[in-house]
């Protein structure tokens, strides 16, 4: 999920949802409580830093892509 070997990955909203289980709803409900997040144009990313605040913030654990 998050590559070391890569320390600015960026993902999409839906990326980001999926990767955590969670729905977009939900995630923009996030973004919009101050989850960190980057602003392309119209596009709006995450990057590990978001992960790694998500982490600090509610103890989430990322799910395995099996």
């Amino acid at each position: 999920m998050i590559d070391p070997n890569k320390p600015n990955s960026f993902y999409s909203e839906t990326a980001f949802a999926k990767t955590l289980g969670l729905s977009r709803g939900t995630v923009k409900k996030m973004r919009k409580s101050g989850l960190y997040h980057v602003r392309v144009g119209r596009r709006i990313l995450f990057n590990d830093e978001s992960f790694r605040g998500l982490v600090r913030r509610y103890a989430v654990k990322p799910i395995d892509p099996a």
